[in-house]
């Protein structure tokens, strides 16, 4: 092995450790926000989320896994990043009303 191959692997490998390290956070922040409130099916993430790319990357590997995250950026009085993710709720926890149907004499 060269190297310069030695060296794009060795960097491949870091990028992929910082992108597993913020993957991890946004995950963490997530199960905190669902455990603080369980019924809720939209959540607001930052953790993690330090530049476009990473938060589209955790974006990207969110939604592999079944989970449909959005990208977000804003500026207040500088660029933040944060996603939007939206989960469904486990069917024994959705409760549907039944509605009486009164007819009219």
């Amino acid at each position: 092995m060269t190297k310069a191959a030695n060296l794009l692997e060795t960097l491949n490998l870091s990028r992929e450790e910082t992108i597993s390290k913020h993957y991890g956070a946004a995950l963490a922040e997530l199960r905190e926000k669902i455990r603080a409130e369980p019924l809720r099916t939209t959540f607001r993430i930052s953790a993690g989320c330090v530049s476009k790319d990473i938060t589209n990357e955790i974006a990207r590997r969110l939604n592999a896994e079944g989970i449909k995250a959005i990208y977000g950026c804003g500026y207040i009085f500088y660029n933040y990043f944060f996603l939007t993710i939206e989960t469904a709720l486990p069917s024994h926890l959705v409760i549907e009303e039944k509605k009486e149907v009164i007819k009219a004499a």
